[in-house]
């Protein structure tokens, strides 16, 4: 790489983290802690504004990077089309933005995205506490659905949305940490997870962050790490074909079942009941449909018999499409293939945590609560650049 072609590169990474880091921050701020509600002054016209903004920003760098390697227009005209026909069909704000900072982060180093991440989540949160502190925001008390105990929203829309930031904080510190923790870190694991449950009562979270604290204790033990970079292309194979096949078994199951007869499981046989519901009253959508909630419509949805989709994966399926609904497995596991390729068992855990994730909650499918999600097109800009790499060998040997 020259010099010219580097310096072009250093700003156009500048400019990716710095639209990446403003997006964070003000959809935190507006989506997920409703500040539009609670100062006046500040308008939705505003907001969308500078959106569109970044997403201007974020074309220009597409289209340089365009210039310099015509070979990524099909992959990112695919995406972009995608993208437009399903938020077309259902304009809700989940993983359709990410799209645009997937097309654009062409040559972005993955640790500095994990780096902005999360600070900027960081900073996001931090600056909903003072909010709260200062009564703008508020922390509100709520007793959710199926709870006896009062829990607080920490100045965000739900309890468990506050539970999800916490979260996706712990697991973006425990990358940059490449999972190799000390004590000092696993205390502190701990003592958040206790937090978690007594502060936000999100019983989805604290099992996630027990089974981080599992995986690190495994991560960290050098025969079990040994044994899977001896194994990594059966352990790959394994896993990508269990994830897939996991989900197409659930989406299966929920579309094929004849009962909602669930309720001895608790809160995971609810979820079960109200994706097998949303299936049999929407059904498939090739662009996906708008959904109906039981907080924007709750007469229509109490006709129905509906409340809240509450798994990601049948939240995709149904209402964003089947055609992104299959990208995005794509994608996954594709993303899934790639870092085993660069043996980031890391990273691997943490999409398993979200994986998991995705069952329970729609966090899986939001940008602002699932930071993988800016990490899928990883293997294709890889690929990307090893074909060009190896086209440049045999030219540099002439």
């Amino acid at each position: 790489m020259d010099i010219k072609t580097e310096y072009n590169t250093k700003w156009k990474n500048i400019i990716y983290l710095t639209c990446l880091s403003i997006y964070v921050i003000s959809f935190t701020l507006v989506s997920e802690a409703g500040l539009l509600k609670a100062v006046p002054v500040l308008k939705w016209e505003q907001y969308d504004m500078l959106i569109r903004i970044i997403h201007i920003i974020l074309a220009v760098k597409i289209f340089g990077d365009i210039v310099e390697e015509p070979e990524i227009i099909p992959l990112i005209g695919l995406t972009a089309a995608i993208g437009w026909l399903s938020y077309s069909h259902n304009p809700v704000e989940l993983i359709v933005p990410a799209l645009w900072f997937l097309c654009a982060g062409r040559g972005v180093n993955a640790r500095k995205t994990t780096q902005c991440l999360f600070w900027s989540y960081l900073f996001s949160f931090c600056l909903i506490q003072i909010l709260c502190a200062a009564g703008v925001l508020s922390f509100e008390k709520i007793v959710k659905s199926g709870h006896t105990k009062v829990s607080y929203s920490l100045g965000f829309s739900h309890p468990n949305m506050a539970g999800a930031a916490i979260l996706q904080l712990v697991l973006l510190f425990w990358i940059l940490r490449k999972g190799r923790l000390t004590v000092r870190h696993y205390l502190g694991i701990i003592v958040i997870t206790v937090a978690t449950k007594i502060i936000t009562d999100c019983g989805t979270v604290v099992l996630l962050l027990i089974l981080l604290l599992i995986c690190t204790v495994l991560y960290n033990i050098h025969g079990v790490t040994q044994f899977l970079y001896e194994k990594i292309t059966l352990v790959r194979n394994l896993v990508i074909a269990a994830y897939v096949g996991v989900i197409g078994a659930t989406t299966a199951f929920f579309c094929l079942c004849k009962t909602t007869d669930f309720t001895a499981l608790g809160t995971f046989g609810s979820r079960i009941i109200q994706s097998v519901k949303y299936y049999r009253y929407y059904g498939f959508s090739l662009w996906g449909q708008t959904l109906m909630y039981y907080k924007t419509n709750p007469e229509e949805t109490k006709k129905a018999g509906l409340y809240t989709l509450d798994n990601g994966y049948m939240y995709l399926l149904l209402g964003l499409g089947t055609i992104l609904f299959l990208y995005f497995i794509f994608l996954q596991a594709g993303s899934m293939w790639w870092f085993f390729k660069r043996k980031r068992l890391d990273y691997i855990i943490v999409l398993g945590i979200y994986f998991v994730y995705g069952f329970l909650e729609t966090q899986v499918i939001r940008t602002s609560m699932n930071f993988t999600l800016f990490y899928l097109f990883g293997f294709m800009w890889e690929y990307y650049d090893s074909k060009r790499d190896n086209q440049r060998i045999p030219q540099s040997g002439q």
